[in-house]
Parts: structure tokens; C-alpha cells; sequence
């Protein structure tokens, strides 16, 4: 239980320190630990740790608080909290009868993909709070289930890449699939290869990685040399960039969120770095996250329905914001 434990206590401290929530979530994966997602049927506000099949309850999995929700109070996860004592939410009207939270609030579950123990995802479940329709009337307040039918919608899938970005957004992480992963293809038709051959090539070898920036460090006791970490679905790279190199590409270094690094490899000690002599901004390519095929629309939902209708698209838009990259955290930077 102990990584489970720790990193349940790190994610509950307010503030974490110099671990963003997915780093510590994937050290936790790493260590065996199953991690669940916010759920609003499951998750109280902190993070907390639920039995899972096993010998007599030993195995527990870390379950991801209503914390980890960008947006979210600690008053609307109490009044959820308190209005499942008695038995679990069953349909949306339920939940927003008995918890009394607003459509903005329900909408921030839905964003963060929190309905998935009501069988919907996060698009279906955003478009479920929209067809609730305006908080109802007094006479109407207990009435279990819509005032007036809604048809039924089919809704077309999102791609695993839309849901990354949103998990993000919301979460500032995600469970379902490192973006990297989604990009490999595109980076090793590019030379750029995973972090684990860091591990296979020899002292000296040159080559290049490309992951997310973890941390950005330049301790006062190196002379001006930067250190900086690099994740992608594999592992991390550990670059040193001496101080010419930092220079000339100090615009890469600092803004970049996605970074690919060419150098030569180094070992000593069983430690590995990349003494990296060549950056590049790869922060665009996260915006094939969100590209998608055109979906057919059924004939239920053609004629009439403008093109901007949240009936094909009931999440946020990102191709209207021209850098995806913003949702991915930046870097712990140097002072």
C-alpha cells in the first residue's frame, strides 16, 4: 500500500511542491498502483484509496479526488458527497434533484469525465446536462426524471486524443493514454526516438528524444549549466544544457511544452543524461491530439443543425484556440 499511500498524501497537500499530480500519478502507476479517475459517485473531495479484488481487501486502488478538478469547490463536492449517503446517484435529473449543484458545477464533471459510473462519458454526459434544461420549478423540484422527454441522440465517439486534451484541461493529467504515444508515429519518421533507448545505446552515441517538460533547473552551485527533464510514454530524459547552448536556444528552453532535444549520450555512475547541443519547439504537434475525422452524421440529426452545433461537437472547441499546447502544464521552472 505504501506508494498508493504516498502518493495519496501528496496529492491531498495544498500546495504539492515541486511534483506536478501527473508525475506523482505515474510514479504511482509505476510502483503497481491502479489509479481511478474522479467519479461522482466515488470520489470524495481528497484523494483516497479504495479496496480492489484481492486477498481479503489487502490490494486497495488510489482513486482520484473532486480536488483534481480545475474549477471545482470544496462546498459543491460536500453537497455531492452528502447527497449520496443514502444511495447512489442513478441519472443525471438525480443528480442535480439531490445534490443541488448548478449546470456550470455538473458541467465540470462532465469536463473532467466524472460520470463514467452512470455509463456516460464525458461527451455524452455534458450533453445529458444541457438537455436538463433550466433549474426547475418548485412544483416540479422532486419530480425523478426529465419534465418534458428528450429524444435520444447518437452521439459520435470522441478520438482517445480529444479525451487526453480534455483530461488535461480539466485534470491536468490523464489515465487513458500518454499524448506522446499518439505522436510517436509522427516523432520517429522524424528521427526522434523513445526515452527508453536512452538505455540501450552507448557512452557517446548521439541521438534525439522529445517529451513533455517536467522541470526546468539551473542550481547555483553548476555554473550557469541547465538541467532539465523530459517525459514521454516510456520514461524520462534527463538533458544537461551547458550555457552556450542554453543561449541560443533559451527561447525553446523556457516557453517550450513539448521539447525535442539531438546530443550526445552520457553515463557514469549508472547515471544517463543527454548532453543536448540542438532544441526544438515540438509544442505544435500536440494539436494532432484534436484533429479528427469527419464524423457521419446520422439522418436523425441532419437538416437544419448549423455546423457549430454542440449536438456534433458538446465539448470544448479546441480548434478555435490556436495553441492546444497551453492545456499541457508547463514545466517546474528555475527562478
Amino acid at each position: 500500500h505504501h506508494p498508493g499511500i504516498f502518493a495519496c498524501a501528496l496529492l491531498n497537500s495544498q500546495p504539492m511542491g515541486f511534483y506536478a499530480p501527473a508525475q506523482i500519478v505515474r510514479d504511482a502507476q509505476e510502483h503497481g498502483v491502479t489509479v481511478r479517475g474522479p467519479d461522482l459517485n466515488h470520489s470524495d473531495w481528497d484523494c483516497t484509496l479504495e479496496p480492489v479484488g484481492g486477498e481479503g481487501g489487502r490490494f486497495h486502488a488510489l482513486r482520484l479526488g473532486l480536488r483534481q478538478i480545475k474549477g471545482f469547490r470544496q462546498a459543491e463536492a460536500a453537497a455531492l458527497m452528502n447527497a449520496r449517503l443514502d444511495a447512489a446517484f442513478w441519472d443525471p435529473h438525480d443528480v442535480r434533484r439531490r445534490s443541488g449543484l448548478s449546470a456550470s458545477s455538473l458541467e465540470l464533471l462532465a469536463q473532467a469525465d466524472a460520470w463514467r459510473s452512470l455509463g456516460l462519458d464525458r461527451r455524452a454526459a455534458l450533453w445529458a446536462v444541457q438537455a436538463l434544461g433550466p433549474e426547475p420549478l418548485p412544483l416540479f423540484a422532486r419530480i425523478d426524471g426529465a419534465v418534458v422527454d428528450e429524444p435520444e441522440v447518437a452521439l459520435p465517439e470522441m478520438a482517445l486524443g480529444e479525451h487526453v486534451v480534455e483530461d488535461y484541461s480539466s485534470l491536468s493529467l490523464s489515465l487513458k493514454c500518454h499524448p506522446l504515444r499518439l505522436l510517436r508515429d509522427g516523432l520517429e519518421q522524424s528521427g526522434i526516438l523513445p526515452t527508453s533507448r536512452l538505455a540501450e545505446v552507448r557512452h557517446g552515441t548521439r541521438m534525439s528524444v522529445a517529451g513533455l517538460v517536467l522541470v526546468r533547473q539551473r542550481p547555483g552551485s553548476a555554473s550557469g549549466v541547465v538541467f532539465i527533464t523530459l517525459e514521454d510514454e516510456y520514461g524520462v530524459a534527463n538533458l544537461i544544457v551547458v550555457p552556450p547552448v542554453f543561449e541560443r536556444f533559451r527561447k525553446v528552453i523556457l516557453t517550450a511544452r513539448l521539447i525535442a532535444a539531438t546530443g550526445r549520450v552520457e553515463r557514469q555512475d549508472g547515471v544517463i543524461h543527454l548532453l543536448a547541443d540542438h532544441l526544438t519547439d515540438q509544442s505544435p504537434r500536440l494539436r494532432e491530439l484534436t484533429a479528427e475525422p469527419d464524423y457521419f452524421q446520422p439522418a436523425d440529426m441532419a437538416g437544419g443543425i448549423a455546423r457549430a452545433d454542440e449536438v456534433k461537437r458538446p465539448t470544448a472547441d479546441y480548434r478555435k484556440n490556436a495553441e492546444v499546447a497551453q492545456v499541457f502544464p508547463d514545466g517546474r521552472n528555475f527562478k
